[in-house]
């Protein structure tokens, strides 16, 4: 009867990670435009991206901000592996969170298509993040609307906080109190809660029909 919450919900928690998409993704563009053609892989792999802040010059300070913003989504990520093409890393975070730019190289956050795998796990964590919210347009326009219907196709280097899929626990769970009747409010009573979700329907939908698509 509720078929899109139903999808949502069934792997919130899955889904609730495509929000960090757009963090990785500014972060590790930065650094490419700044360093790609600057600096060899083999330096950026002896390199700590502690050692790259240092040497920021007058961005440091900007650098810093995405850095922090970086590091705050990596490791709020709630992944067991990734996948890029016939990739599947575990999602695994080797250094504390305090320890994550003193002891993580450049080469780990700079996107490459070179043959080592320095930066696979980031790049197989974007496209895993990137395809789930494809996965959730492509549900929408099989099996809520018509086929023909076209969504915004953006390319990942291009994406803005707007394009991404927010959704959590914690939103979900005000919006169901938000759209509910309150049976009971007596002292002492406690109360009931009738939850319509009818609205928390039409909800998702307006929320995924504005969702674009990633060209990964």
């Amino acid at each position: 009867m509720y078929p899109l919450s139903a999808s949502l919900l069934k792997r919130l928690d899955e889904y609730a990670n495509i929000q960090y998409l757009y963090p990785l993704m500014e972060f590790s563009k930065y650094l490419i435009n700044k360093y790609n053609h600057r600096i060899q892989r083999n330096h950026g792999a002896v390199m700590t991206i502690d050692e790259a802040l240092q040497q920021g010059g007058l961005d440091s300070q900007n650098l810093r901000i995405l850095l922090d913003q970086f590091i705050d989504v990596w490791y709020k990520i709630n992944l067991k592996s990734v996948r890029h093409g016939c990739h599947t890393p575990k999602f695994v975070r080797p250094h504390l969170r305090e320890d994550f730019a003193s002891k993580t190289s450049l080469a780990f956050v700079l996107l490459n298509k070179s043959k080592d795998d320095s930066s696979l796990l980031l790049t197989a964590c974007i496209h895993t993040l990137a395809n789930m919210q494809n996965e959730i347009v492509a549900y929408f326009r099989k099996v809520i609307v018509n086929e023909t219907i076209l969504n915004t196709r953006v390319f990942l280097n291009a994406i803005r906080p707007e394009h991404m899929l927010r959704l959590d626990e914690s939103e979900i769970g005000n919006k169901l109190v938000e759209n509910s009747f309150i049976i009971n409010y007596e002292y002492g009573q406690g109360r009931d809660l009738i939850y319509d979700y009818e609205e928390i329907e039409m909800y998702m939908r307006n929320l995924v029909s504005s969702l674009c698509l990633f060209d990964t």
